[in-house]
């Protein structure tokens, strides 16, 4: 048997799965349920995981509303014909990233230095930490009391730390004491990883604190979009609240706590956030915050002006890349830049992907 049609079996095996979660398959009706959502599939190049989880394959659910909804499959494929992939690593590695950032001004967090496990590091003032006792001396005095290390190509919050000095050297989010020695070991010997950014921790505006109280930076998801005539567009913006112990906004499969507002790009103002259901059938919407009870449709995100025109500024700047998913954090101080996303996840029940393809040349 060849792979295309393992395939075929295994996507079939896996969709019988889903539905037998919705209605028994010894029930009445499970072979219907199974026929439309294998239809859903194939029609609408979803994965069997990613219909479930947007409730497609409930009985319920409007055939109707079913062309409001993008697969992962469809994004990627438009966002290939807009987007060099050969530019990938610029976005993708937060070490290229953050120096792009610097050199065009704009604005970010301050990036203490880069480490790499193989090859001398890199820090602003021109210092190249190399060893461990170079980068012991350098991490004792990173001038700040709080820092945060990312791993340059991790994605989804992967190993993420956030440090901060106390008398005894430094503790991280789960009050585990370490020190110097500690946290060059931590990036020297990390397997998945070979190179860090170390840089500023980041607050939240008060607002933001206001309406999600969590310690942890919560970011705005604007999606740009630079047509033929370089006219720079938002397809879509949504804000990523953190909902429960977790330590970064990263939405996963909608069922780790965190949430999404979808963010009405002409004043800022939220609408209802949604998870994934626990057992994954679809979506839940909260009109109110759950800890807060503050209404999101009351709610506007602060700078959101400011925050539109950074978005637009800074996608210039990335040309040839066409359309980014652009992080930024709301601060005090205003926006900043956390992270561009070339393979940003679709927004759904948002008309982005007929603005996209009535500028393209092609035949989808």
């Amino acid at each position: 048997m060849n792979k295309s049609a393992l395939k075929k079996m295994s996507t079939l095996f896996e969709t019988a799965q889903y539905c037998h979660s919705i209605l028994p398959f010894w029930r009445p009706g499970y072979l219907k349920v199974l026929s439309r959502a294998c239809h859903i599939c194939r029609t609408g190049r979803f994965e069997p995981y990613e219909a479930f989880r947007l409730g497609l394959f409930q009985p319920n659910f409007p055939d109707s509303q079913i062309k409001n909804y993008t697969s992962r499959k469809n994004t990627t494929k438009l966002q290939k014909l807009l987007n060099p992939v050969s530019w990938e690593p610029l976005l993708r590695d937060k070490g290229l990233f953050y120096r792009y950032l610097m050199a065009l001004k704009l604005p970010m967090p301050k990036l203490y230095a880069i480490f790499f496990q193989k090859v001398p590091g890199w820090s602003p003032q021109g210092s190249m930490p190399a060893g461990r006792a170079e980068w012991e001396q350098f991490l004792a005095k990173i001038p700040a009391e709080e820092f945060v290390i990312k791993p340059c190509r991790s994605a989804f919050g992967t190993a993420v730390k956030i440090f901060q000095r106390t008398a005894d050297g430094f503790t991280d989010t789960d009050k585990k004491i370490f020190n110097v020695t500690n946290i060059y070991n931590m990036m020297r010997t990390e397997q998945r990883f070979d190179s860090f950014v170390i840089q500023e921790r980041l607050r939240n505006h008060p607002e933001i604190r206001r309406l999600s109280p969590s310690e942890f930076l919560q970011t705005v998801r604007v999606t740009t979009f630079i047509d033929r005539n370089g006219c720079c567009r938002i397809l879509f913006a949504f804000f990523k609240l953190i909902g429960s112990n977790n330590i970064t906004d990263n939405f996963g499969d909608g069922r780790n706590g965190n949430m999404l507002a979808a963010v009405r790009t002409d004043n800022g103002r939220l609408e209802p956030a949604v998870i994934t259901a626990p057992d994954g059938k679809g979506a839940i919407y909260f009109q109110k915050h759950p800890f807060t009870n503050i209404e999101f449709e009351s709610f506007e995100i602060p700078f959101w002006a400011d925050i539109i025109a950074l978005a637009k500024k800074t996608a210039v700047q990335f040309l040839p890349l066409r359309t980014i998913g652009w992080d930024i954090a709301v601060t005090s101080e205003g926006p900043k830049i956390i992270e561009g996303n070339m393979w940003w996840n679709p927004l759904n029940r948002r008309q982005w992907k007929n603005i996209i393809e009535a500028d393209l040349p092609y035949n989808l």
